[in-house]
């Protein structure tokens, strides 16, 4: 019986996926901000949790935010230092609209000793300065890194900030005067 080249593509594409998934190269690693949306008023605080996915394991983290500093500033870094005990950097820049944090542990050396899955690395608390139109955004971007080996480089899930404004909008239209 004669094989027909559709049956034979989609076998072979299946033992692809199937040695692909096996591997260590399936592993997705990520980095993300939550919660994902914020809705609060101006004046406020609210904290974002930065979160890291190390995949099987990872000893460093690099993170970088971006913010828009007409309507958010930073008031501080908290580092979780549970899983990444080493603050290697914590700096914001209230004027530039930027944050760094890297975290790492500079203890783990072999497999199963390091971090894994998905950590919370650090928190930032933001104050909300000014009413958003509708919305602003927080970006994130960063690296997962496992002995000297990047896992992860790319930018990750932000987080979508709305701030109300606790006073109510007064709108003035100018109207001609008109004399009789």
């Amino acid at each position: 019986m004669r094989s027909k080249p559709i049956e034979s593509l989609l076998l072979a594409l299946c033992l692809l996926v199937a040695a692909v998934s096996g591997s260590s190269a399936a592993q997705l690693q990520s980095i993300s901000l939550s919660p994902a949306e914020v809705s609060t008023g101006e004046g406020t605080t609210f904290t974002l949790d930065i979160y890291v996915d190390c995949g099987a394991n990872a000893d460093a983290a690099s993170v970088s935010l971006t913010f828009n500093v007409n309507y958010l500033q930073v008031q501080s870094i908290t580092a979780d230092e549970t899983r990444f005990p080493n603050v290697l950097r914590r700096r914001f820049d209230n004027v530039a609209g930027t944050l760094q944090y890297d975290g790492g542990s500079l203890s783990c050396h072999s497999e199963g000793n390091c971090p894994s899955g998905v950590i919370r690395v650090a928190s930032v608390t933001f104050a909300a300065t000014r009413r958003t139109l509708p919305t602003t955004r927080v970006n994130v971007r960063g690296q997962v890194v496992w002995a000297g080996e990047t896992l992860f480089n790319d930018t990750g899930a932000g987080t979508i900030v709305t701030v109300t404004s606790t006073s109510p909008l007064v709108y003035s239209v100018a109207l001609p005067l008109v004399a009789r």
